[in-house]
């Protein structure tokens, strides 16, 4: 070493650090802890993010089913007589009272699969599935026939839907499989998709000036089979095994059976219809379009909150996390109760013509009365997140037959009294929701 220098200069004089084994290996493993730290908070950072895209998209898509669904409600108000537009919901309910009846909880089954990976059982279920709507499109043939003297063009309509039912009811097979494969934005996508296909077939059949019912039935519904068709086939082919799990499958088979009365909710069409006239089936389903939303506005805030309580260990736990938020959810929900009591009577004739300015009333009432009490759903899915099994069954059975009763009861009252069926069934919601939380909150 030359004498100019030292143990900390180079060759030309300039200072470098002077090393040894033991600092090397410090820097080492700091090194690697910094790198390793780094990594985890890029991964925490990237799923933060992914959390808030698909909340952001999941939150979009919401919003726009809201508004997709009252400009197809428009559509239909000022663009098809009143009539048929009451028979066309006639249909609708229809289906969905068969569809109650066709396996609906085989739904759960897909959504298990799907997260689990039991990719063969998709093949069963849908045999399961096509196999209870073709006894359901024979059901609907019935349904035609009990028409067919009282109502012959709303037979011939329901003879085409039950054609078409089989293949309408895939549209309950696709949902649930991308919610189990967590593709929630893909889902969303499609449903927005869906509203758009449903608003661009109706409209191009009143501007071509097709607007008897049978047309309708053929380029709307039969449009949405052919969509929920294609999603199943492409679902299919992009399988990654054939793995089965026969539980899974007979899973569907129990949650069938406890919504089994379901389909009694959706008999307040049938009944105005039968006991009343299409005419007034059609200005209750205006009604409704606004009662239907406020279920929308609760799904936004209940795809941010319900990933939380469906976390927690115990009802105490849930009510932890959402105390804090439901008095703000209960101020939201009366507010825009409010606001919509004030302003639909303006509304109802702008979006729907003044023909159905009969319909301002009572959706007024309905809006106010279901968003009063929407606050106390969330309670209801603390329960659920816990698997309350007493209070599910309860829930299931004892509902669809309140509401039944309620409408066979008031709609002697014409539309006014189906109104205030609906809205005392929520009421009686509400307080089972709360006294059914209480009960669980003190005293398991």
């Amino acid at each position: 070493m030359s004498e100019l220098t030292g143990p900390g200069d180079d060759a030309l004089g300039h200072a470098v650090p002077t090393t040894c084994p033991e600092a090397e290996m410090v820097s080492v493993r700091t090194s690697k802890h910094q790198v390793l730290w780094f990594k985890r908070l890029w991964a925490f950072a990237s799923k933060r993010r992914f959390r808030l895209l698909t909340l952001s998209n999941l939150g979009f898509a919401q919003v726009m089913t809201i508004v997709l669904g009252v400009l197809s409600s428009s559509l239909w108000a000022r663009g098809v007589p009143v009539e048929t537009y009451g028979q066309y919901q006639v249909i609708m309910s229809l289906i969905a009272i068969v569809g109650a009846y066709c396996l609906p909880g085989l739904g759960e089954s897909i959504t298990i699969s799907a997260a689990k990976r039991y990719d063969g059982n998709l093949t069963t279920i849908l045999k399961l599935k096509l196999g209870a709507a073709y006894v359901g499109s024979l059901v609907l043939v019935g349904a035609g026939f009990f028409y067919r003297a009282s109502q012959p063009e709303l037979a011939a309509g329901i003879y085409l839907v039950a054609l078409l039912f089989p293949l309408y009811q895939l549209n309950v097979v696709w949902s649930p499989w991308l919610i189990g494969r967590n593709e929630l934005s893909r889902r969303a996508f499609l449903s927005v998709a869906g509203h758009v296909i449903l608003i661009g077939a109706l409209g191009t059949l009143i501007l071509a000036d097709r607007r008897a019912l049978g047309e309708l039935v053929v380029g709307v519904i039969g449009l949405q089979a052919l969509f929920s068709l294609a999603i199943v086939v492409y679902i299919l082919r992009h399988r990654m095994n054939r793995l089965t799990h026969n539980d899974t499958i007979k899973y569907g088979f129990h949650s069938s059976a406890a919504i089994l009365l379901e389909g009694l909710v959706a008999t307040d069409k049938v009944i105005i219809n039968h006991r009343l006239s299409a005419a007034d089936v059609a200005v209750y389903s205006v009604a409704l379009v606004f009662f239907t939303q406020a279920k929308s506005v609760y799904s936004i805030f209940n795809q941010m909150i319900t990933p939380r309580i469906y976390k927690a260990d115990s009802v105490a736990e849930a009510w932890t996390y959402l105390k804090g938020k439901l008095g703000l959810l209960i101020l939201f929900f009366t507010l825009i109760g409010l606001a919509g009591f004030a302003t639909i009577p303006i509304l109802v004739p702008l979006l729907f013509s003044e023909r159905y300015a009969a319909a301002a009333p009572y959706g007024k009432w309905l809006w106010l009365g279901s968003s009063v009490t929407t606050p106390t759903m969330y309670l209801a899915n603390i329960l659920r997140s816990q698997k309350k099994v007493k209070f599910v069954y309860m829930l299931s059975l004892g509902h669809p037959v309140l509401q039944f009763v309620l409408f066979l009861g008031l709609v002697q009252y014409g539309v006014m009294g189906m109104v205030m069926a609906k809205i005392l069934a929520r009421i009686a919601l509400a307080i089972f929701y709360t006294a059914s939380f209480l009960y669980y909150f003190y005293f398991e």
